[in-house]
Protein backbone atom coordinates (compact mmCIF):
# COMPACT_ATOMS: atom_id res chain seq x y z
CA UNK A 1 0.00 0.00 0.00
CA UNK A 2 0.93 3.54 -0.63
CA UNK A 3 2.57 5.93 2.17
CA UNK A 4 0.24 6.87 4.88
CA UNK A 5 -0.69 10.65 5.55
CA UNK A 6 0.43 12.35 2.58
CA UNK A 7 0.63 15.68 2.20
CA UNK A 8 2.47 18.77 2.42
CA UNK A 9 3.70 21.10 5.50
CA UNK A 10 4.01 24.87 4.97
CA UNK A 11 6.01 26.52 7.30
CA UNK A 12 9.05 28.66 8.62
CA UNK A 13 12.02 26.91 9.52
CA UNK A 14 13.93 27.16 13.16
CA UNK A 15 16.70 25.20 13.43
CA UNK A 16 18.34 22.16 12.32
CA UNK A 17 20.82 18.86 13.31
CA UNK A 18 22.85 16.78 11.17
CA UNK A 19 24.37 13.52 12.14
CA UNK A 20 27.99 12.71 11.01
CA UNK A 21 29.11 9.19 10.13
CA UNK A 22 30.75 9.09 13.54
CA UNK A 23 27.50 9.55 15.13
CA UNK A 24 25.27 6.90 13.02
CA UNK A 25 26.57 5.02 10.26
CA UNK A 26 23.84 3.41 8.87
CA UNK A 27 20.84 5.78 8.94
CA UNK A 28 21.90 8.97 9.85
CA UNK A 29 19.57 12.14 9.04
CA UNK A 30 19.27 15.83 8.67
CA UNK A 31 17.24 17.18 11.28
CA UNK A 32 14.67 20.28 10.34
CA UNK A 33 12.85 21.78 12.73
CA UNK A 34 9.91 24.01 12.23
CA UNK A 35 7.09 26.48 13.41
CA UNK A 36 3.71 26.41 11.77
CA UNK A 37 2.28 29.15 13.64
CA UNK A 38 2.47 32.08 11.56
CA UNK A 39 4.46 33.48 14.25
CA UNK A 40 6.14 36.99 14.32
CA UNK A 41 10.01 36.45 12.65
CA UNK A 42 11.45 38.75 15.53
CA UNK A 43 9.88 35.78 17.93
CA UNK A 44 11.02 33.04 15.48
CA UNK A 45 14.90 34.80 15.02
CA UNK A 46 14.75 35.00 19.06
CA UNK A 47 13.91 31.34 19.05
CA UNK A 48 16.49 30.77 16.66
CA UNK A 49 19.15 32.21 17.95
CA UNK A 50 18.62 29.98 21.17
CA UNK A 51 18.63 27.66 19.91
CA UNK A 52 21.41 28.41 17.76
CA UNK A 53 23.54 29.45 21.15
CA UNK A 54 22.61 26.04 22.57
CA UNK A 55 24.18 24.29 19.54
CA UNK A 56 27.17 25.67 19.42
CA UNK A 57 27.52 25.69 23.45
CA UNK A 58 26.95 21.52 22.44
CA UNK A 59 29.15 21.83 19.69
CA UNK A 60 32.18 23.30 21.72
CA UNK A 61 31.34 20.89 24.84
CA UNK A 62 31.83 18.24 22.47
CA UNK A 63 34.64 18.73 20.13
CA UNK A 64 34.86 19.98 16.94
CA UNK A 65 34.29 16.36 15.91
CA UNK A 66 31.19 15.41 17.92
CA UNK A 67 28.68 17.34 15.42
CA UNK A 68 24.76 18.67 16.39
CA UNK A 69 22.81 16.14 16.70
CA UNK A 70 21.91 15.05 20.33
CA UNK A 71 19.55 11.77 19.77
CA UNK A 72 16.63 10.61 18.06
CA UNK A 73 12.93 10.47 17.56
CA UNK A 74 10.80 8.96 14.91
CA UNK A 75 13.87 7.78 12.97
CA UNK A 76 16.18 10.92 13.35
CA UNK A 77 14.51 13.96 14.80
CA UNK A 78 14.98 14.70 18.59
CA UNK A 79 12.13 16.82 19.82
CA UNK A 80 12.43 19.76 20.77
CA UNK A 81 9.56 21.82 22.56
CA UNK A 82 7.50 23.53 20.69
CA UNK A 83 8.60 22.90 17.19
CA UNK A 84 7.83 20.09 14.78
CA UNK A 85 10.74 18.00 13.58
CA UNK A 86 11.53 16.42 9.89
CA UNK A 87 13.50 13.40 9.31
CA UNK A 88 15.06 13.95 6.29
CA UNK A 89 17.16 10.89 4.72
CA UNK A 90 20.92 12.02 4.10
CA UNK A 91 21.67 7.65 3.64
CA UNK A 92 19.90 4.87 2.34
CA UNK A 93 20.18 1.85 4.65
CA UNK A 94 20.70 -0.54 1.65
CA UNK A 95 24.04 -2.25 1.84
CA UNK A 96 24.38 -2.61 -1.86
CA UNK A 97 24.13 1.32 -2.45
CA UNK A 98 24.02 3.77 0.41
CA UNK A 99 24.12 6.73 -1.78
CA UNK A 100 21.70 8.97 -2.43
CA UNK A 101 20.17 10.90 -6.04
CA UNK A 102 19.87 14.66 -5.09
CA UNK A 103 18.70 17.21 -7.04
CA UNK A 104 18.23 20.83 -6.40
CA UNK A 105 16.86 23.75 -8.42
CA UNK A 106 18.10 27.19 -7.35
CA UNK A 107 15.22 29.16 -10.07
CA UNK A 108 12.32 26.77 -9.07
CA UNK A 109 9.76 29.79 -8.96
CA UNK A 110 8.75 29.54 -12.73
CA UNK A 111 7.00 26.26 -12.09
CA UNK A 112 3.45 25.92 -12.06
CA UNK A 113 2.86 24.63 -8.79
CA UNK A 114 4.20 27.30 -7.16
CA UNK A 115 0.88 29.28 -7.37
CA UNK A 116 -0.89 26.58 -6.05
CA UNK A 117 1.21 26.51 -3.04
CA UNK A 118 1.32 30.36 -2.07
CA UNK A 119 -2.38 30.09 -1.18
CA UNK A 120 -2.12 27.58 1.25
CA UNK A 121 -1.85 28.62 5.02
CA UNK A 122 0.30 27.54 7.41
CA UNK A 123 0.05 24.22 8.77
CA UNK A 124 0.12 20.24 7.47
CA UNK A 125 -1.91 19.55 4.35
CA UNK A 126 -3.54 16.38 3.91
CA UNK A 127 -3.27 15.09 0.25
CA UNK A 128 -6.05 12.96 -0.61
CA UNK A 129 -5.24 9.88 -2.61
CA UNK A 130 -5.50 10.80 -6.45
CA UNK A 131 -3.64 10.63 -9.23
CA UNK A 132 -5.08 13.26 -10.53
CA UNK A 133 -1.70 15.29 -12.30
CA UNK A 134 -2.92 18.41 -11.82
CA UNK A 135 -3.40 18.34 -7.54
CA UNK A 136 -0.70 18.83 -5.25
CA UNK A 137 0.71 15.78 -5.08
CA UNK A 138 4.25 15.20 -7.06
CA UNK A 139 5.62 12.26 -8.66
CA UNK A 140 9.34 12.33 -9.49
CA UNK A 141 8.97 10.87 -12.91
CA UNK A 142 5.53 12.26 -14.21
CA UNK A 143 5.03 15.86 -12.47
CA UNK A 144 7.90 17.39 -14.75
CA UNK A 145 9.52 18.89 -11.80
CA UNK A 146 12.95 19.22 -12.59
CA UNK A 147 15.54 17.92 -15.05
CA UNK A 148 15.97 14.15 -13.76
CA UNK A 149 18.93 14.39 -16.48
CA UNK A 150 21.05 16.87 -13.79
CA UNK A 151 20.96 15.05 -10.31
CA UNK A 152 24.72 13.35 -8.80
CA UNK A 153 24.86 10.46 -6.79
CA UNK A 154 26.21 11.25 -3.37
CA UNK A 155 27.52 9.40 -0.34
CA UNK A 156 26.54 10.19 2.99
CA UNK A 157 29.93 11.67 4.71
CA UNK A 158 33.45 11.95 3.17
CA UNK A 159 36.34 14.17 3.29
CA UNK A 160 36.66 17.05 0.94
CA UNK A 161 34.19 19.80 0.55
CA UNK A 162 30.97 20.20 -1.90
CA UNK A 163 31.04 15.97 -2.75
CA UNK A 164 28.61 14.18 -0.06
CA UNK A 165 24.81 15.21 1.17
CA UNK A 166 25.75 17.21 4.16
CA UNK A 167 28.03 19.28 1.61
CA UNK A 168 25.18 19.84 -0.17
CA UNK A 169 22.28 19.97 1.73
CA UNK A 170 23.33 21.71 4.62
CA UNK A 171 23.92 25.07 3.21
CA UNK A 172 20.44 25.29 1.59
CA UNK A 173 18.91 24.59 4.88
CA UNK A 174 21.13 27.05 6.87
CA UNK A 175 20.11 29.68 4.03
CA UNK A 176 16.10 28.89 4.32
CA UNK A 177 16.82 29.26 8.14
CA UNK A 178 19.05 32.95 8.22
CA UNK A 179 16.70 34.10 5.74
CA UNK A 180 13.10 33.95 7.13
CA UNK A 181 12.17 31.74 4.76
CA UNK A 182 9.29 29.32 4.13
CA UNK A 183 9.36 25.58 3.54
CA UNK A 184 7.07 23.46 1.93
CA UNK A 185 7.73 19.54 3.29
CA UNK A 186 6.37 16.77 1.20
CA UNK A 187 6.20 13.41 2.65
CA UNK A 188 4.73 11.26 5.44
CA UNK A 189 3.05 12.81 8.62
CA UNK A 190 3.71 10.93 11.72
CA UNK A 191 1.03 9.49 13.44
CA UNK A 192 1.79 11.48 16.43
CA UNK A 193 1.35 14.28 14.28
CA UNK A 194 4.47 16.15 15.50
CA UNK A 195 6.28 16.08 12.25
CA UNK A 196 7.46 14.77 9.00
CA UNK A 197 9.12 11.87 7.05
CA UNK A 198 9.75 10.17 3.80
CA UNK A 199 10.90 13.60 2.61
CA UNK A 200 11.96 11.75 -0.78
CA UNK A 201 11.06 9.65 -4.17
CA UNK A 202 8.51 7.16 -2.51
CA UNK A 203 8.25 4.55 -5.61
CA UNK A 204 10.67 2.16 -7.60
CA UNK A 205 11.97 0.80 -3.74
CA UNK A 206 13.56 -2.45 -3.59
CA UNK A 207 11.59 -5.65 -2.59
CA UNK A 208 11.94 -4.70 0.64
CA UNK A 209 9.87 -1.32 0.67
CA UNK A 210 7.90 -2.70 -2.21
CA UNK A 211 4.61 -1.88 -0.21
CA UNK A 212 5.44 1.57 -0.08
CA UNK A 213 5.78 2.49 -3.51
CA UNK A 214 2.79 4.57 -5.10
CA UNK A 215 2.63 7.62 -7.88
CA UNK A 216 1.99 11.10 -7.09
CA UNK A 217 3.59 10.71 -3.76
CA UNK A 218 6.98 11.67 -3.54
CA UNK A 219 8.52 13.56 -0.69
CA UNK A 220 10.67 17.08 -1.64
CA UNK A 221 11.23 20.02 0.08
CA UNK A 222 10.99 23.28 -1.53
CA UNK A 223 12.09 26.76 0.13
CA UNK A 224 10.32 30.12 -0.42
CA UNK A 225 12.94 33.60 0.17
CA UNK A 226 10.37 35.83 0.61
CA UNK A 227 12.41 39.23 0.38
CA UNK A 228 13.99 38.40 -2.98
CA UNK A 229 10.70 35.76 -4.37
CA UNK A 230 13.13 33.48 -5.10
CA UNK A 231 12.20 29.64 -4.82
CA UNK A 232 14.81 26.80 -4.44
CA UNK A 233 12.99 23.00 -4.87
CA UNK A 234 15.30 20.10 -3.45
CA UNK A 235 14.31 16.42 -3.94
CA UNK A 236 15.82 13.31 -2.92
CA UNK A 237 16.10 9.69 -4.08
CA UNK A 238 17.57 6.91 -2.95
CA UNK A 239 20.61 5.63 -5.69
CA UNK A 240 19.26 1.93 -5.44
CA UNK A 241 15.73 3.11 -6.18
CA UNK A 242 14.24 2.68 -10.10
CA UNK A 243 14.57 5.08 -12.70
CA UNK A 244 11.32 3.63 -14.40
CA UNK A 245 8.16 2.70 -12.69
CA UNK A 246 4.83 1.58 -13.73
CA UNK A 247 0.97 2.90 -12.92
CA UNK A 248 1.27 1.26 -9.75
CA UNK A 249 5.08 3.08 -8.62
CA UNK A 250 6.93 -0.20 -8.65
CA UNK A 251 9.97 -0.87 -10.59
CA UNK A 252 10.26 -1.51 -14.16
CA UNK A 253 13.22 -2.89 -15.87
CA UNK A 254 16.92 -2.72 -13.79
CA UNK A 255 17.82 0.88 -13.81
CA UNK A 256 18.37 2.31 -10.64
CA UNK A 257 19.28 6.35 -10.20
CA UNK A 258 23.06 5.18 -9.69
CA UNK A 259 22.73 4.02 -12.94
CA UNK A 260 21.27 6.30 -15.11
CA UNK A 261 22.79 9.43 -13.58
CA UNK A 262 26.38 7.80 -13.75
CA UNK A 263 25.58 7.69 -17.33
CA UNK A 264 24.61 11.14 -17.52
CA UNK A 265 27.48 12.55 -16.27
CA UNK A 266 29.69 10.54 -18.70
CA UNK A 267 27.61 11.25 -21.69
CA UNK A 268 26.74 15.12 -20.82
CA UNK A 269 30.51 15.67 -19.29
CA UNK A 270 28.96 17.15 -15.98
CA UNK A 271 31.72 18.52 -14.04
CA UNK A 272 31.70 17.13 -10.47
CA UNK A 273 30.46 20.07 -8.48
CA UNK A 274 27.83 21.30 -11.12
CA UNK A 275 24.25 20.81 -8.94
CA UNK A 276 22.35 24.01 -10.31
CA UNK A 277 18.94 22.68 -12.61
CA UNK A 278 18.07 25.12 -15.02
CA UNK A 279 14.34 24.28 -14.70
CA UNK A 280 11.85 21.77 -15.83
CA UNK A 281 12.41 19.57 -18.76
Amino acid sequence: MPIENYGVWKANPVTYRVEHRWEDPKSPHLSLYYDDSGQHPDERSKRHDEERSRRQHHDQHHGQHQGQHQGQHHGGAKEIPGLFGAAINIKSGDPKDSKLAYWVDHDFGGHPIIDRLSDLEPGFHLLEDTKIPNDLRIDYIRSNLFNVNLGRILPHDIEGPNNDMIDMLEPEIRQAIDQDSEVYLFGSRFSSGDGIHDVHMNQGNNKHFRKDDGIFQDGALLIHFKDSSRWVGVFLGFASQSAHTDENGHTIGSETWSDYLTGQERNMGLIENSVAIKGPT
